[in-house]
């Protein structure tokens, strides 16, 4: 069997961004105590461990919301292998994207189902008592492989092409 491009640049993507969020995950757990911000760079960047119970930017799906949302969760991970698979094997651009959105979909949901208070979250931006919402690597990469795809769709790069010719299936 020969390996795409298509392959070569989604799974290691896909698994790093994965890893790196478990495993940031798991130190900001072990070494910091929630709601008592370290401070990185000033007061601008600090780690701060707080548990997400909640949707995207704290939005409530009310008082089942993690079974709700890990549902929703499986199901768009289910929908996006699915769309990579269709995927014709030039289409790397549109891989490296959906390798950024399925590494953090699955650490999120991973995250929420591993029995936390919520998906844990502990990056923390901003100045004094304005703050960005707190995130973590995962919505880091689903927020790059979503601007990755845009870019790829509206610029209608060849990398990103989504419908394969008969011949490239």
């Amino acid at each position: 069997m020969k390996v795409t491009g298509k392959t070569m640049a989604f799974w290691p993507i896909m698994l790093t961004v994965f890893l790196a969020d478990c495993s940031t995950k798991a130190a900001v757990v072990a070494n910091l105590d929630p709601h008592d911000p370290v401070e990185v760079i000033g007061d601008v960047a600090r780690l701060n461990l707080t548990f997400n119970t909640n949707a995207a930017l704290g939005i409530s799906v009310g008082p089942n919301s993690a079974m709700i949302l890990s549902t929703v969760g499986a199901i768009m991970i289910a929908l996006l292998l699915m769309y990579y698979r269709r995927l014709p094997k030039s289409a790397v651009g549109a891989s490296v994207a959906l390798a950024f959105l399925l590494g953090g979909a699955i650490g999120n949901v991973v995250d929420r189902m591993a029995g936390h208070s919520g998906v844990v979250d502990f990056i923390d931006l901003g100045l004094g008592t304005t703050r960005f919402w707190t995130f973590n690597i995962a919505d880091v990469a689903i927020c790059f492989g979503a601007a990755l795809m845009m870019f790829f769709s509206r610029n209608h790069h060849p990398m990103a092409t989504m419908v394969a010719a008969d011949s490239d299936q």
